[in-house]
């Protein structure tokens, strides 16, 4: 038995891809492991095993102190498919909702502190530190989702 693991950026979508050879399982099954890790995450899943791919959702916690209005929910795919002498279970989220929270909480704060007169104080300089800390605790988040989800898919 061997298990393959990698994550791949293309674009905003970051995706993830177990490949377990040397075992017999089916799609089907990897699938319905992976609808039921996810509802003992706190998460969600739609579609049909049957069907080869899954809808899901996922909480994640989202950091308030910097009052950036970062997603708590990460969605995505995840696929399922035969190879040869195994399965290969491969999870896909968009950054995109990630990115535009982040952009519009920097622009926001950005007018609060202009509005208040205050750009220049260093409380400002801190809070975009503190707001790049919490986007990437966020992007760790959903790296860790994917790999419960693949992972989950190819555990026996």
């Amino acid at each position: 038995m061997t298990i393959q693991s990698t994550f791949s950026f293309n674009g905003l979508i970051l995706t993830h891809r177990t490949v377990r050879t040397g075992d017999d399982l089916t799609p089907e099954w990897a699938l319905v492991r992976v609808r039921r890790a996810l509802e003992d995450h706190r998460g969600d899943a739609t579609g049909r095993a049957v069907d080869g791919h899954l809808g899901f959702d996922d909480a994640v916690t989202s950091i308030s102190l910097t009052g950036a209005m970062l997603p708590s929910m990460v969605s995505g795919q995840v696929t399922a498919e035969a190879v040869s002498d195994g399965v290969a279970v491969t999870a896909t989220a968009s950054l995109t909702p990630l990115l535009t929270s982040s952009v519009i909480s920097v622009v926001g704060g950005a007018a609060f502190f202009i509005w208040r007169g205050i750009a220049i104080f260093p409380g400002f300089w801190l809070w975009l530190l503190a707001l790049s800390l919490a986007a990437t605790w966020h992007l760790l988040q959903i790296r860790h989702v994917l790999r419960l989800v693949t992972t989950s898919g190819t555990t026996l």
